[in-house]
């Protein structure tokens, strides 16, 4: 489940159209902020508007994502700043 930020709270002023190729998604771990690379695929829809909430797919460049995104753990979405947050429902 992922929400972006409104514009007004700083987020994006243009929606996330599905298979955004060039996103950075960010987990933590015991080292600190780890920022991991994929694009995201809405389920109900062809984008993610600024503000809004949706279920989605995240699917990761590396194989490395799946060590941070278990079910439970809370991400980030980064373009130059936090444009949104998340949380993993399941992983598939």
């Amino acid at each position: 489940m992922l929400t972006l930020l409104s514009t007004s709270e700083g987020g994006l002023e243009n929606p996330v159209p599905t298979g955004s190729p060039s996103l950075l998604f960010t987990f933590q771990s015991d080292g600190g902020e780890v920022q991991v690379g994929g694009s995201l695929h809405v389920e109900s829809g062809d984008h993610l508007d600024p503000g809004q909430t949706a279920a989605v797919v995240l699917d990761f460049w590396y194989d490395e994502g799946v060590t941070y995104a278990s079910p439970g753990v809370e991400f980030g979405v980064w373009q130059g700043r936090t444009v949104g947050r998340g949380r993993v429902i399941e992983l598939v």
